[in-house]
C-alpha cells in the first residue's frame, strides 16, 4: 500500500510541475484564462487546482491577478476548490486554519 502511496503521489507530483511548467510559458492573460476555467470547472482535478495556485503565487505573487481572474478577488475561489468546502469564517476547518496560521 505504501508502494501504491508513493507511486500515485510521484505521478502526481509530476503532473503538477509538467502543468506549472505549460502555464509559466504563457502570457499572464493566457494563464489567467487557464487558471479561471480550472477554478469555474467542477469537473477539474485536485492536481490543476494545485497547479493553478503554485503558477500564480510563483509568476505573480498573488492568486486573483489578471482580467479573468480579477472576478474571483475576495471569493475564497481557490480555497472552496481545494477544501471542497464553501468559506464560511464560522466553519470549524477555517477557524482551525486561521489558529494554526496565527500561531
Amino acid at each position: 500500500m505504501r508502494e501504491l502511496r508513493i507511486k500515485v503521489y510521484g505521478t502526481t507530483r509530476e503532473l503538477i510541475e509538467e502543468l506549472i511548467k505549460e502555464w509559466g510559458d504563457l502570457s499572464m492573460g493566457e494563464r489567467s484564462k487557464e487558471v479561471a476555467h480550472i477554478l469555474a470547472n467542477p469537473k477539474s482535478h485536485d492536481y490543476e487546482v494545485q497547479a493553478a495556485v503554485l503558477v500564480m503565487l510563483k509568476k505573480h505573487g498573488s492568486l486573483y491577478v489578471g482580467g479573468s481572474l480579477m472576478k474571483y478577488e475576495g471569493s475564497f475561489k481557490f480555497f472552496e476548490r481545494i477544501t471542497g468546502q464553501k468559506y464560511d469564517p464560522n466553519s470549524p476547518l477555517v477557524k482551525r486554519l486561521v489558529g494554526d496560521a496565527a500561531t
